[in-house]
């Protein structure tokens, strides 16, 4: 990966990503059914957690990666082979997958420029995966943006709480790390399909982006140490 990525199109087969939909689905529909809610939309469930309790949706991405369809989908032999194949090891670990939402005109739950090496300061030797399901991911649409070559610089280490100035100190907001940036950054917007999918390097900057588009997007993101 010279670059810091690579995009593989068509890399999940239908019937691999709709598995891992329907995981998705399920958990989510019975974390409504408990609160009283029942649908089975996914559009439908996320709307209902984010207008009543975010902390119930934010559970349900941490359950996704828990059931035996996200152990089964992580574990998938085509992303074992290519991540030992990358990482130049048999032996691999997984933290994932977690699903992504990125809901139109929100900022809470997105993130500045930042390298996952500081999420895991202690692993060095990791890459990670990230897809679009349900949908497409384009431009606007609350994407990922990757800064192209990154991978090969040090990045300094910035703690700070928000998306933006509107956004700080506000409670459902995830303490961030962004990199003190003293260079112009050759930007690379993920645009993908669903089935598509990219693998970066751990020390790759990168961020996402206000979804601006009508509908609700979706992502998930598989660590691989």
């Amino acid at each position: 990966m010279d670059k810091g990525y690579e995009i593989y199109k068509d890399f999940f087969t239908e019937s691999e990503i709709e598995s891992w939909e329907e995981t998705i689905r399920c958990v989510y529909h019975f974390q409504a059914l408990k609160m009283g809610f029942d649908s089975w939309d996914i559009d439908i469930l996320v709307r209902f957690f984010e207008e009543n309790s975010h902390d119930a949706g934010y559970h349900c991405a941490l359950q996704c990666q828990q059931t035996m369809g996200g152990k089964w989908f992580a574990s998938l032999p085509k992303i074992r082979e290519l991540c030992s194949k990358i990482l130049c090891s048999d032996f691999l670990t997984v933290l994932g997958p977690v699903p992504i939402v990125n809901i139109p005109e929100s900022k809470r739950l997105i993130y500045q420029w930042h390298t996952e090496y500081h999420f895991h300061p202690k692993r060095r030797n990791f890459v990670n995966i990230w897809f679009p399901m349900f949908r497409e991911k384009r431009r606007g649409a609350g994407t990922m943006v990757l800064a192209e070559g990154t991978h090969r610089q040090n990045w300094d280490f910035v703690e700070y709480s928000g998306y933006d100035v509107k956004e700080l100190g506000k409670k459902h907001t995830y303490t961030q790390y962004e990199p003190v940036i003293k260079q112009p950054l050759e930007e690379v917007v993920m645009e993908l399909d669903r089935k598509d999918m990219v693998i970066f390097h751990a020390n790759l900057l990168h961020k996402s982006t206000v979804n601006t588009s009508n509908n609700i997007t979706y992502a998930t993101s598989i660590r691989v140490f």
